[in-house]
C-alpha cells in the first residue's frame, strides 16, 4: 500500500508507458537502498552480557573491577561458575586498572566477545572501597551513555565484590540477580544508581545503600565445591549509611533497617514480634505501612515529627490476652505503639549522634516547609541537625486477631 502511493506522488500521470516503467524501476531501486539492509548488527555469539559488576580495592590500594558474565554454554563448567541443566551458567572476569574505565578495558582485552552492559542487574561495591569513598568511581556509570542508571547498587559486607560474584546463591544462578530479588521482596522500590545519586546531590540527606550480609556460619564454597553441588551460602539485606562525601560510615542492624525503610516509605510488609505483658510475646504481620515527616521551625528550634502508621494481623500469641476482646486489643495496641515509637526514636538518635547523618531527610522537610529558614540553615546543616528535637508518633492498629479467638493455646 505504501509503495504504490509513493510512485503516484513521484511519477507524473502524463508520462507514456515506457518512461513510467523506467521511473518505477528507479524509484524502486532508491527504496531498496534506503529501507533495507543491516549495517550494525550484533550477533549473539559476538557479545558477552554483563549481569553484575564488582568494584574492589586491594590491600595494596590497587583498584580492581569484576564482571559476572552470562555463559550460554550448557553442561560445561567455567573457572568461576557452573552450568546447571538447561539454564546455562556464568563466569567472572576481573582486571586491575587506574580507574573503572581502564579496568573494564583490561577485562575486555581478556575476552573474545564484546561486553554489553545493557542487561546489568547490579553493581556491588566491596567494603574496603566503600570506606575509602566511592565518589570517583561513579563518574563512568553516569557519563557513559551505555550504562543504565536503573541498575541496583549494593555494598558487600566482610567480603570482596569479586568473591560475591563468583558464588552461586539459593534459587538463582546469578548472585547479582539474587541480591536484587531479595531487596525487592522487602522494599517497595529498589535502590538504584539513580536514587543514590539523587540523595548524594541533596543539600541535606545522607545517602544509604542496601548491604549484602553473608550469614554467619554460611561458608563460601569454592569452585570445586560448587561442582559437587554443595549447599549455597545465604545472605540477608540490611542498610549502610554514607557521609556527604560518599564514604561508608557504618551499618544498621536488620531490625533497624526495617524501621528505616518504614520511616522513608519504602517498606512493603514486615513481621513484628514484640513483648507485651510480663515478657509474653505476640507476633503480627504488618501491612499498609506508611510514614509522614513534618518539621517545625518556630521559635528558632527545629522539631521533627515522625508518624508511623500500619495495620496488623495477629499470627502468633504467647500472652494471656485475647485478640477477640476489645479491651485486650487496646492493651496490645498501646504496648505495640510504645515499643515501635521507642525503637524508632533510638534509631533516629543513633543516626544523628553516632553517624552525624540525616538519613530520614529532615533537612529536605525543612526546605519544603520553610525555604527562607532553610537558606540560612543549609550551609551549616550538619551542626544544626545535631540539635534537632525528635518526636515519634505511631498509629498501629490490629485488623484481625487470627483464627484462634483466645489467648495462648496452652497454659500452665
Amino acid at each position: 500500500m505504501i509503495f504504490p502511493s509513493i510512485c503516484r506522488l513521484l511519477i507524473p500521470h502524463r508520462l507514456n508507458g515506457l518512461r513510467k516503467v523506467y521511473l518505477v524501476l528507479v524509484v524502486s531501486t532508491m527504496c531498496l537502498f534506503t529501507t533495507t539492509g543491516c549495517w550494525d548488527s550484533n550477533e549473539l555469539n559476538d557479545v558477552a552480557f554483563i549481569i553484575g559488576t564488582g568494584l574492589d580495592k586491594l590491600e595494596n590500594g590497587e583498584f580492581i573491577a569484576s564482571v559476572q558474565l552470562a555463559d550460554p554454554s550448557t553442561g560445561q563448567s567455567s573457572d568461576s561458575g557452573k552450568a546447571s541443566g538447561d539454564t546455562g551458567g556464568y563466569r567472572v572476569e576481573e582486571a586491575q586498572g587506574k580507574d573503572l574505565s581502564d579496568a573494564l578495558a583490561n577485562v575486555q582485552d581478556q575476552l573474545p566477545r564484546r561486553l554489553i552492559t545493557g542487561h546489568r542487574q547490579a553493581i556491588v561495591v566491596g567494603e574496603k572501597l566503600a570506606r575509602s569513598g566511592i565518589r570517583a568511581y561513579l563518574d563512568e556509570f553516569v557519563r557513559n551513555p551505555k550504562n543504565s542508571l536503573r541498575t541496583n547498587l549494593f555494598i558487600i559486607k566482610e567480603m570482596t565484590a569479586d568473591d560475591f560474584l563468583k558464588n552461586r546463591y539459593a534459587f538463582e544462578t546469578f548472585s547479582a540477580i539474587a541480591a536484587g530479588d531479595e531487596n525487592r521482596f522487602l522494599s517497595t522500590n529498589e535502590t538504584t544508581l539513580r536514587d543514590f545519586l539523587f540523595d548524594a546531590m541533596s543539600d541535606a540527606t545522607c545517602p544509604t545503600l542496601p548491604v549484602i550480609d553473608i550469614r554467619t556460619g554460611s561458608s563460601t564454597p569454592s569452585a570445586d565445591q560448587q561442582s559437587q553441588s554443595v549447599e549455597s551460602p545465604s545472605f540477608s539485606i540490611s542498610t549502610a549509611i554514607f557521609s556527604r562525601d560518599l564514604k561508608l560510615q557504618g551499618y544498621l542492624t536488620g531490625e533497624q533497617s526495617l524501621l528505616y525503610l518504614w520511616g522513608v516509605n519504602k517498606l512493603k510488609r514486615v513481621t513484628l514480634t514484640e513483648p507485651i505483658l510480663s515478657g509474653g510475646l505476640i507476633s503480627l504481620k504488618m501491612t499498609q505501612l506508611r510514614s509522614n515527616i513534618r518539621v517545625s521551625t518556630q521559635g528558632g528550634d527545629i522539631t521533627a515529627y515522625v508518624t508511623l502508621c500500619g495495620k496488623g494481623t495477629v499470627i502468633e500469641n504467647h500472652t494471656q490476652l485475647s485478640p477477640a476482646k476489645l479491651t485486650d486489643v487496646d492493651v496490645i495496641e498501646q504496648k505495640l505503639n510504645a515499643n515501635i515509637s521507642q525503637s524508632m526514636r533510638q534509631l533516629i538518635l543513633r543516626a544523628r549522634d553516632q553517624y552525624k547523618a540525616d538519613i530520614f531527610g529532615f533537612g529536605e522537610a525543612v526546605h519544603r516547609s520553610d525555604p527562607g529558614v532553610w537558606r540560612n540553615l543549609k550551609g551549616n546543616w550538619p551542626t544544626e541537625f545535631s540539635r534537632v528535637n525528635v518526636i515519634v508518633q505511631t498509629d498501629v492498629s490490629i485488623l484481625h486477631g487470627g483464627d484462634l479467638k483466645t489467648g495462648q493455646l496452652f497454659t500452665g
